[in-house]
């Protein structure tokens, strides 16, 4: 999970799952062109939400 555009995003893929979030540095709404995030949310408690149900359910 990280806050800016490159933040892990680089490092992250198969099996990693990258969670991009609207808070600190980026604010955007869009995705990073080159190196995509999974998921893009507004804050950090929507991509730990998100992750306790996908691993709860799972």
């Amino acid at each position: 999970m990280g806050r800016e555009r490159f933040d892990s995003l680089q490092t992250a893929g198969h099996p990693w799952f990258s969670i991009l979030t609207r808070t600190g540095v980026f604010k955007g709404k869009e995705n990073h062109d080159e190196f995509p995030a999974d998921l893009v949310v507004d804050t950090v408690e929507e991509a730990v939400d998100y992750v306790l149900k996908k691993e709860l359910i799972s």
